[in-house]
C-alpha cells in the first residue's frame, strides 16, 4: 500500500511539475515524506523535476532531512528535528502524515543508538531522543514486532535486551552498506580513469 501511494504522488508531482502547476510542490513534500515512512531507498529530490526546489524555504528542510536519514547521519537528523521540527508538525499540508513520517525518524535514530548495546536503559533512550519512557517503548514494541529488532523489553527493570547476534547482525548490515558505497566509487573512478586513458590515447593518435 505504502509503495503504492508512493508511486501515486510522485506521478501526481511529475504531471503538476510539467503542467507548472502550483500543486507540484506540495506533491514534493508529501513525495519527500512518505518515501521515509515507507524507507524508500530513492531519495525524490534526485528526479530531474525536484531539482528546481533545492534551495525553496518550504522543500529545504524536508530535503536535508531525507538526506540525512538515507546517509544514516543521526546528528544531522537530530538538529534538524531540533531546529525545524515544531514547524513540520505544524505544516497543515502534512497533517496526515505526520505521525508516521516523526516515527519513522525517531525509530531511524534509535535504530543506530542501540547498535552500541546489548542492553541499555529505556529512560536514556527516551532522553537521548527526547520523548517520554512511554514513547520510546512504543516505537521498540513496533521495531520488534516488525522484526527490525531482534531482543525483548524488561519491563521490570525498564531495559531492552537486545539478543546476542543483533548486534552483530547491525553492525554486519552497516559494513554492507558501507562496502556498497566503496565498491561503487571504486567502479567509478575506474570508469573515469579509463575515459581519461582513452582520451590521451587519441590524443596521441592525433598527434601522430
Amino acid at each position: 500500500y505504502r509503495r503504492q501511494r508512493q508511486m501515486c504522488i510522485r506521478d501526481s508531482f511529475k504531471s503538476y511539475q510539467q503542467l507548472a502547476n502550483p500543486k507540484a510542490k506540495l506533491m514534493l513534500k508529501l513525495l519527500l515524506v512518505t518515501s521515509m515512512v515507507g524507507s524508500s531507498e530513492i531519495n525524490p529530490m534526485t528526479l530531474s523535476e525536484a531539482k528546481v526546489y533545492q534551495d525553496d524555504p518550504d522543500i529545504g528542510p524536508i530535503a536535508s532531512l531525507r538526506k540525512a536519514y538515507e546517509e544514516n547521519k543521526i546528528p544531522q537528523l537530530k538538529s534538524i528535528m531540533a531546529s525545524k521540527g515544531r514547524k513540520l508538525a505544524e505544516d497543515k499540508e502534512l497533517k496526515d502524515y505526520s505521525a508516521e513520517f516523526f516515527k519513522a525518524i525517531k525509530q531511524k535514530i534509535l535504530l543506530e543508538k542501540i547498535m552500541s548495546y546489548t542492553n541499555v536503559s529505556l529512560s536514556y533512550l527516551a532522553q537521548d531522543l527526547g520523548v517520554s519512557d512511554a514513547e520510546v517503548k512504543a516505537l521498540l514494541v513496533e521495531l520488534i514486532l516488525d522484526e527490525k529488532v531482534e531482543g525483548k523489553i524488561d519491563e521490570s527493570k525498564g531495559f531492552l535486551e537486545l539478543k546476542p547476534s543483533e548486534r552483530n547482525v547491525l553492525e554486519m548490515k552497516r559494513y554492507i552498506s558501507l562496502e556498497k558505497m566503496a565498491n561503487n566509487l571504486n567502479s567509478m573512478f575506474t570508469s573515469i580513469i579509463d575515459s581519461v586513458c582513452s582520451q590521451y590515447s587519441l590524443s596521441l593518435i592525433h598527434i601522430s
